[in-house]
């Protein structure tokens, strides 16, 4: 028995998609009802930038993610070559990085960034960048689905950009859709979520901390009730005031226990920190209760992801970059853009050792116990990570009794 038949026996007969009405649904009875599935709505570029500006941690988390992705630096494989020295030149322009940083940025925001590729006048080098606003952009494409031009319309007036003078970047996208998948889109419904929940605190607060007061009268017209608002007026909590029988003042609005909304912060802020692919306990820079193992693997996810989003700008910047400045320059083959790998936690530790090693001969020279030279000397094999036992081996060696700073011959 097929598939087919399996659901036919266990549901009904399976209706053809020439029985679906426009609205999605079935038009005749069975025990089963398909739906058309529509294409979901995206959210515009507006919104995913007011999200951006408007959540802290939607906005901390980005920035760390950006820098995270370049902050360990890249090179050029292989750099003696032609090709590789031209390419270097390319990336060693100034505004290179800050161009990529906002990139990046914009790719995790919105989806896709762009950088403008400003070449010199005989088209052969590059001569800087730019960043263009992905707001402002769009991408155009032939009936095969290939990238043809970008267009970029400011104030109504389109400029039309060829593609070696655009990069491109985005790093997710769904099925053959030009525009890429960020960070933020994700997160629509919860940012939603929060955001009415801080209304509505924001309400709560208004109404409830501050009290107003309700004078009353049996019987006022409206004259009266005009005469009463203006006596009672500049009533506050630090006035006195005194009034007949004929007034009774009631005081509204105290709130004496606010709702307590951590549970469903703390789901918010998991989520949040979640759809940003980041440790909580990194992007709130708090410990909490997670231990340092769950830290440790939550860490090692994070670079891992951080080396995949590094392959796809290798990819975009040898495709977009590279390859059209070598084809300009009569070159074949486009060298590697590859990435300093991160620094592992020995690394770090021997690192802070070989600084407390030389921090402690700068004091001990200072305070003239050693020479210039064993200075020299101890400085280098700090740096090497010869010393043994880490400072205080170094120092004590150093440290021989009736041996100062004036000994030394010049």
């Amino acid at each position: 028995m097929t598939i087919r038949e399996q659901i036919e026996k266990t549901f009904g007969k399976i209706i053809d998609k020439s029985k679906v009405k426009s609205s999605g649904k079935i038009s005749s009875g069975s025990n089963l009802e398909f739906w058309n599935v529509q294409d979901v709505d995206r959210v515009s570029k507006q919104k995913l930038e007011y999200y951006y500006l408007r959540n802290p941690l939607v906005f901390a988390g980005i920035n760390l993610n950006a820098h995270s992705y370049i902050n360990r630096g890249f090179y050029i494989d292989p750099l003696d070559s032609r090709e590789g020295k031209l390419c270097h030149e390319a990336l060693d322009m100034p505004s290179f990085k800050p161009a990529l940083l906002s990139a990046i940025t914009q790719t995790l925001i919105y989806g896709d960034g762009y950088i403008e590729v400003i070449w010199n006048s005989a088209g052969k080098r590059i001569n800087g960048y730019d960043i263009f606003d992905p707001k402002t952009m769009k991408v155009k494409w032939d009936k095969f689905g290939n990238i043809t031009h970008y267009v970029q319309t400011v104030k109504g007036m389109p400029q039309k950009y060829p593609l070696d003078k655009v990069m491109f970047t985005r790093f997710w996208r769904l099925g053959d859709q030009i525009r890429g998948v960020g960070l933020v889109e994700p997160l629509r419904d919860i940012l939603d979520i929060e955001m009415d929940m801080m209304l509505s605190i924001r309400d709560a607060v208004k109404r409830f901390s501050l009290p107003f007061f309700h004078v009353i009268k049996q019987g006022a017209d409206d004259k009266e009730i005009r005469k009463m608002k203006e006596d009672f007026k500049d009533i506050t909590r630090q006035n006195f005031f005194g009034t007949s029988e004929r007034y009774e003042l009631k005081i509204h609005g105290l709130y004496k226990k606010f709702p307590n909304l951590k549970p469903q912060f703390d789901l918010i802020i998991n989520k949040v920190c979640s759809g940003l692919r980041i440790p909580k306990s990194i992007l709130l820079e708090e410990g909490g209760a997670i231990n340092r193992a769950t830290l440790d693997a939550l860490v090692d996810r994070n670079q891992f992801e951080i080396a995949l989003v590094q392959e796809t700008l290798s990819q975009i910047v040898e495709e977009q970059l590279f390859t059209p400045l070598c084809r300009k320059n009569g070159l074949d083959k486009i060298p590697d853009l590859k990435w300093y790998p991160p620094v592992t936690e020995d690394e770090r530790q021997k690192s802070e050792v070989r600084h407390l090693d030389i921090d402690s001969i700068l004091n001990t020279y200072n305070a003239e116990l050693l020479t210039r030279e064993e200075a020299r000397k101890l400085t280098l094999e700090a740096f090497e990570g010869k010393l043994s036992n880490g400072r205080s081996k170094g120092v004590s060696d150093a440290l021989r009794p009736g041996e100062s700073r004036e000994a030394e011959t010049t």
